[in-house]
């Protein structure tokens, strides 16, 4: 990897997530990029998937990675959150620096999505909620489940669809018999079409206990899907200046939002704007500090060739430099 950095001799070098982070800063440090960034997608509390639901602490799941992702920040110019949520719980329960951190809200293609709008409440009195996630326990489908046979048992004519596999599948399979919604929640299984399926869809779901910034939620949106959401991780940062029902929820709360409609902020290509402006930003500050250090190896050659005779030529250069606080640390 330093071989190749080393001959790509690239200005930023992008590390995702923290898994593999530390061996991209060590061939990153040894090629000299100038710049090094990295990107956390979502908090990583620590999930337990109980038989009346998942529960989560903000313990972390990997204290190794973490201690070591720590260890690496001195040579990362900054750490990139997807949503202000995600930012805060890094910031608060993993140590990060919040000057090191900066925050580019998720995007998507969501052309295709605005080009397949739904038509929610055109099939009354049939109500179809779905949700696509993958059927682990922070998704938290348990919570929805039970949600939803309360509200089958009101709008007999209301739906569930699924979409999304993973290992708790047969699990809520099993609670889908226990709670008697055969015939009324269907599994879909993974989506060859997202579109597709958010078009035929009245109300878009979401128990999520933890999220970044759910592109799910943002294509449903772009559909114009109403969405009924838990306010996990950086889903109230998609859903600003929409339609806020509810007090804030507590971990075991139900969903309580309802927002239709998505803006500009959250299409790719302003992610890639945003992503341009702050690798610009690293590198100017890269290349002050660059030019600063110079000007401080250059003062320590003067006071080491001429000894104390040249303190005071050091010390001018030092004010004329702005650079004081350096050159009085290095005497």
């Amino acid at each position: 990897m330093t071989r190749q950095l080393r001959h790509d001799r690239p200005d930023v070098l992008h590390t995702h997530n923290h898994l593999v982070h530390h061996y991209g800063v060590v061939s990153g440090v040894l090629a000299r990029v100038p710049v090094i960034v990295n990107t956390r997608h979502r908090a990583e509390f620590r999930f337990v998937a109980g038989p009346e639901g998942s529960q989560y602490t903000t313990e972390s799941p990997d204290k190794k990675s973490d201690l070591i992702f720590r260890a690496t920040l001195p040579w990362v110019g900054c750490v990139v959150l997807i949503s202000e949520a995600t930012r805060h719980f890094f910031v608060r329960y993993r140590g990060i620096p919040e000057g090191k951190t900066r925050v580019i809200l998720n995007g998507a293609h969501l052309e295709r999505f605005l080009k397949a709008p739904a038509h929610p409440g055109s099939k009354l009195p049939r109500v179809r909620f779905g949700i696509a996630a993958r059927l682990v326990g922070e998704k938290d489908h348990f919570t929805l489940l039970r949600a939803f046979a309360i509200v089958s048992a009101e709008v007999p004519e209301a739906e569930l669809q699924i979409a999304g596999d993973g290992f708790l599948r047969d699990r809520l399979v099993g609670l889908v018999n226990e709670l008697n919604l055969a015939g009324r929640v269907t599994f879909v299984g993974a989506l060859p079409d997202t579109a597709e399926f958010l078009s035929q869809l009245d109300v878009f779901v979401l128990s999520s206990l933890n999220e970044g910034l759910p592109l799910a939620l943002l294509e449903a949106m772009a559909a114009g899907v109403p969405v009924v959401a838990t306010r996990a991780g950086g889903v109230e940062d998609a859903a600003k200046n929409e339609l806020d029902l509810g007090p804030p929820p507590g971990p075991r709360s139900v969903p309580i939002q309802v927002h239709v409609g998505v803006g500009h902020r959250f299409q790719s290509k302003v992610r890639v704007e945003r992503c341009l402006c702050v690798s610009r930003e690293l590198l100017t500050v890269r290349g002050a500090a660059g030019q600063a250090e110079n000007r401080r190896c250059h003062l320590l050659g003067v006071l080491r060739r001429h000894g104390k005779s040249g303190l005071c030529q050091a010390n001018d250069l030092c004010h004329s430099a702005n650079i004081g606080d350096n050159c009085r640390e290095s005497q």
